[in-house]
């Protein structure tokens, strides 16, 4: 039995290294003993062999039976995986010294040796226990089991050699040794394996620790009281706290939008829903405030609730948002017609907003092109911009009298020890300025118009975001700039009008033409001659018996004054643009007398604006409206379908493959086909239905009044047709397809951004279908979204979390039987979802991004397990592993990983 056992575990490979293993293994011990002794007793005595004399017998062979088991087994279990610290010196020091004590208390107590010395009164068999106990403690497991087998060994030397302890040795005296030799066994091995047991969760504890202070986000583990119990090192970097000043606080400290007041009902929602993700903000320790995506998450231990939050920056995103925002904000003020000071203010301040450590400031190109003007500083002192007004430009002019000179950026890091600001070093420093970078602001046509400066108050050299800032804000301020210039010319014009030559034309107090200028002749071509004598209503052909004109006459007769846009016509049949603005001139009686319409042409300006309109809202590409005009006309439509009772459909399209073109052709060849596949959009709709291309190869279609569903399907099936049609691109043919995402409002959705988001998402299953398809949206898409999203997220922890594992598929050489090679398979072992299947998330991790850090931690494994295997079984030995493309477009060099392992 005891033979049969050893080599069971020996074929097993099985290790012991906790103390509940061992406890099932003493507990297995002593009933397989209790077999061994009765099969044992039995089968001498039907041999003939022994006769069982008593149950003392029996009893002697089930002790001998388990204390060999309770000391053999453990011992091959134990040294079966060899032990790390055998070449560290100290630790073999101490052993030695623990073991050579126990040799030296074993010989005294079992063998009776240095009765001459003294140390019969020490060598008391709790001595043992203690040096066990030592060994234990310090020393580990293996060293224990070597120490126990020592130590067990000598008591049987003694029993079959030493006279005392031999057949005359009594029952009750081989019982207590018995009993004493396995309390001894039990708690040095049950104790070893304890320790053993706590240095591992230490371990992993500290492996854990040091994976969560070295991963991208922030993280933070809160209680129930909203009180910090750990944060990791990227929280403390990104607050500025060392990890004992962030322990003290709580959350409404680093979190002030939540404050303890509202924590408790925070729990609860937490507690219900488990995982909240939600944008917020975090305070630094020097009070600076910055906005972050927080994930909570919650779990319970030992009966207390905890939260595990995980934050990340997200200033670049509202950085960015916020640009956009300060884009089309000035866009709208110039159609509007704001002034330059309005728009110049609103660039200056949103450059601000973003970093408040900034101060900007935009100076102006004088007239004569020589100096610079005060334009707009509202974070600058009044002393400092009553300096720098006037400014000469040229060099050592300070940054922006340089900047406007040359017509590049200038940055000087220190103010105090620039050569460019000798003349203004005392002033800079009055007004706490320390760095200056100044970008010219240039024209269309290559015009310095002024320059665009950033202040800071401690030396620094700009980064690659300020500079794309800086440049950003100074193409803004130029685009203000000219469109001013532009207002500001015909402002001047019209003034010129009013005076001498813009069209005039006086009436008495009935609207009978009196007179007119010659600028009037000269801007409708009509001679003086031929309008004397006619109504004010000649001046509009187009007015005379329109209710319209009836609005202007009667709006003459109440205040006496008129203005306004009209479209007119010229005596050769052109039609243009004027602003027509009428005065009443009242006699002394407060009579109208006359009446002075003065006529300017305002086709220029007119188109100016339906520029910039046109640039807000329309892609200059293709000519058809932009993102933002396609969210006006998708409210529009979704009101009139409300009103109408009717559907409309919103249709989701991209261009299959079309990045192979711009690779292949180029970008202007991907240009063309872009242009080309608008124009085969838009005539596959009606003229009431809107097109749009939202970006890239991405397009949208709005068509409206829908009665019934098959009209969709006809009109997306023909757009399918045509973009199937080959694309003559100069010498070259291209062949793309279109895949349709098809969601209907009100069926699908209620709101302008579920429709847009249930259109994606059909638009991407018609490519799982094989693209070239349409597909309409369906509740089953937005789940299989959902649970892909959550399944994306749960994916990026599970290598951290260590829920990835690598399992071995042997490969068996079938005419030897042997097994030289394995198979490394991944395998994920979800919290929640269980065991998941790898179809299910490797191809998600290649669209994730996250199958090449995954693919380095498997190549790793199998590396680190074929060389174990190569080192215990003394041969060859090979592992078979399963590469992502994306490891090949990397050129990752796996030979000289291979060789730091010695494979």
């Amino acid at each position: 039995m005891r033979v049969l056992s050893c080599f069971s575990i020996i074929a097993h490979k099985i290790c012991l290294d906790n103390p509940q293993h061992f406890v099932s293994l003493g507990l297995s011990t002593v009933f397989s003993a209790f077999i061994s002794a009765a099969i044992g007793m039995a089968g001498t005595w039907w041999l003939g062999i022994g006769v069982i004399t008593s149950m003392a017998s029996f009893i002697s062979w089930w002790q001998n039976d388990t204390l060999s088991l309770l000391l053999t087994c453990p011992l091959i279990l134990i040294w079966y995986q060899k032990p790390k610290h055998l070449i560290d010196y100290r630790w073999l020091i101490e052993f030695s010294v623990c073991l050579l004590l126990a040799l030296l208390t074993c010989q005294q107590l079992f063998f009776d040796h240095f009765n001459t010395s003294g140390l019969h009164a020490f060598a008391k068999p709790y001595l043992l226990l203690v040096y066990v106990i030592w060994s234990a403690v310090r020393c580990g497991r293996h060293a224990t089991s070597l120490l126990l087998a020592v130590i067990a060994g000598h008591a049987l030397l003694a029993q079959f050699y030493v006279a005392n302890l031999n057949a005359t040795l009594e029952a009750q005296q081989a019982i207590d040794a018995w009993s004493f030799l396995t309390v001894l066994i039990f708690i040095g091995l049950f104790l070893a394996l304890l320790v053993n047991q706590h240095k591992k969760s230490e371990q992993e504890l500290a492996l854990l620790s040091f994976g969560m202070d070295h991963m991208k986000d922030a993280a933070y583990l809160i209680n129930e009281k909203a009180e910090l119990i750990y944060v990791n090192q990227q929280l403390c970097e990104a607050l500025k706290y060392s990890k004992d000043d962030l322990l003290s606080l709580s959350v409404s400290d680093i979190d002030p939008i939540y404050p303890v007041s509202l924590w408790q009902e925070n729990w609860h929602l937490l507690k219900e829903h488990q995982s909240i993700k939600f944008e917020s903000v975090h305070r630094t320790r020097e009070q600076q405030i910055f906005p972050v995506e927080i994930s909570y998450n919650y779990f319970d231990y030992q009966g207390k609730g905890y939260n595990l939050a995980l934050a990340r920056d997200i200033s670049d995103i509202k950085r960015n948002q916020q640009r956009e925002r300060s884009r089309n904000r000035v866009l709208e003020l110039l159609t509007e017609g704001a002034t330059m000071r309005d728009v110049l203010d609103v660039i200056v301040r949103s450059v601000e907003q973003e970093n408040r450590e900034l101060r900007c400031s935009i100076l102006l190109m004088a007239n004569d092109g020589k100096h610079l003007l005060h334009g707009v500083a509202p974070s600058l002192p009044d002393f400092y911009n009553q300096v720098v007004h006037n400014l000469a430009i040229g060099p050592g002019k300070g940054a922006c009298g340089t900047s406007a000179y040359t017509g590049k950026r200038t940055i000087t890091e220190n103010i105090q020890t620039s050569p460019d600001w000798e003349d203004f070093k005392e002033l800079a420093q009055r007004a706490s300025l320390a760095s200056c970078w100044s970008e010219p602001i240039i024209s269309q046509s290559g015009k310095i118009l002024g320059t665009f400066a950033i202040y800071n108050h401690k030396p620094k050299i700009p980064s690659d975001a300020e500079i794309q800032l800086i440049t950003g804000a100074s193409h803004l301020a130029s685009i203000a700039i000219e469109r001013s210039q532009i207002n500001e010319e015909l402002q001047l014009a019209t003034l010129v009008y009013q005076n001498t030559s813009e069209g005039m034309v006086i009436t008495d107090a009935d609207g009978k033409i009196l007179n007119s200028n010659p600028a009037y002749t000269l801007l409708t071509g009509i001679p003086k001659d031929d309008i004397i004598g006619e109504h004010f209503c000649r001046l509009n052909p187009g007015y005379q018996n329109n209710p319209g004109y009836q609005a202007i006459w009667q709006e003459l007769l109440e205040s006496g004054q008129w203005q306004g846009e009209l479209w007119n016509r010229r005596k050769n049949g052109e039609i243009y643009a004027e602003w027509l603005t009428i005065n009443t001139v009242y006699d002394e009686d407060k009579q109208p007398h006359r009446r002075v319409a003065l006529i300017s042409d305002v086709s220029k300006l007119k188109e100016s604006k339906e520029l910039i309109w046109r640039q807000a809202n329309f892609d200059p590409l293709t000519g058809l409206p932009n993102r933002r005009m396609f969210h006006e006309r998708l409210q529009q439509e979704m009101k009139e379908a409300n009103r109408s009772g009717k559907s409309l459909a919103l249709l989701f399209i991209d261009l299959d493959h079309f990045k192979e073109v711009n690779d292949t052709l180029g970008h202007s060849m991907g240009d063309e086909l872009l242009k080309e596949a608008a124009k085969r959009l838009s005539s596959s709709i009606r003229d009431t239905d809107t097109v749009s291309r939202l970006g890239g190869d991405e397009f949208t279609i709005i068509l409206n009044k829908i009665d019934k569903p098959g009209c969709v399907e006809r009109i997306a099936q023909n757009i399918l047709s045509k973009l199937a049609e080959p694309f003559n691109l100069g010498i070259d043919t291209a062949y793309v397809t279109g895949s349709i995402g098809i969601t209907v409002y009100p069926t699908d959705a209620k709101d302008q951004e579920s429709l847009i988001k249930n259109a994606d998402q059909a638009m991407y299953a018609a490519k799982e279908h094989g693209r070239n398809h349409f597909h309409f949206f369906t509740i089953a898409m937005q789940e299989v979204a959902q649970n892909r999203m959550r399944l994306a997220n749960d994916l990026r922890r599970a290598m951290a979390e260590k829920q990835l594992m690598v399992v071995y598929q042997p490969i068996v050489e079938l005419s030897t039987g042997q097994i030289h090679k394995a198979e490394a398979l991944i395998r994920w072992q979800h919290p929640q979802r269980g065991l998941i299947d790898p179809g299910d998330f490797l191809p998600l991790a290649e669209d994730t991004g996250v199958m090449t850090p995954i693919s380095h931690w498997v190549f790793n494994e199998a590396a680190m397990q074929v060389k174990h295997w190569q080192t215990s079984f003394n041969r060859p030995f090979q592992i078979t592993l399963n590469l992502s493309s994306s490891q090949f477009r990397n050129n990752e060099d796996y030979y000289q990983t291979l060789a730091g392992f010695n494979c």
